[in-house]
């Protein structure tokens, strides 16, 4: 087995043609990792967890800036050959504490906090495929100002911005189908489209 390392740019391909769904909650039971990043810099919490909101948006199709690598590498393809096309971009809001104490377990000092996740199971058939979300993005966001700023781009009917995740890009090849393989995001921005 052999482990590949690379920067990667993945950036999202959001039009009139290619629509993302979104959704917002708040959430407030209690859990050990409130949310997947506490789990991703092995931060537990104590009871009682802190109030969290999260909007998720979910699309297909990613392009990157090493498609060759891509590729010869399949890294959007399962295990038995099918394309991985749909994704999630889990964007979180809490309390400033909370951000400040991820920050502080974040040893490679990026710009961000978020990480992205990638799975490559053996589906067996399309159908099932098409149902399957292999690859997300979780980022947690500092101010409520930049949160709603978001929020407020992907809630109307008409996109405006895509989504570019600068991830220093790490898996196993072949990879195993029952790992979630899990990769530093560097950065990210909103592009106009």
């Amino acid at each position: 087995m052999k482990k590949i390392k690379k920067i990667i740019n993945f950036k999202t391909t959001f039009s009139g043609q290619n629509f993302p769904k979104t959704s917002k909650e708040i959430i407030e039971h209690d859990d050990m990792y409130p949310t997947p990043l506490h789990m991703f810099y092995e931060r537990p919490q104590l009871f009682p967890s802190p109030k969290r909101e999260l909007f998720t948006i979910t699309g297909k199709y990613l392009k990157t800036n090493h498609d060759n690598f891509v590729k010869k590498n399949r890294i959007f393809k399962t295990l038995d050959n099918f394309d991985i096309d749909n994704f999630s971009i889990s964007i979180w809001k809490m309390q400033n504490p909370q951000y400040n104490l991820l920050k502080k377990a974040n040893l490679s000092k990026t710009k961000v906090l978020g990480f992205m996740s990638t799975m490559y199971p053996i589906v067996q058939s399309k159908t099932h495929n098409d149902n399957l979300i292999l690859i997300n993005f979780d980022i947690i966001i500092k101010t409520s100002e930049e949160f709603n700023k978001i929020i407020n781009q992907f809630s109307n009917r008409k996109i405006k911005h895509n989504f570019e995740f600068k991830v220093d890009f790490k898996i196993d090849l072949p990879p195993d189908d029952i790992i979630s393989y899990s990769s530093t995001i560097l950065d990210f921005k909103l592009c106009r489209i």
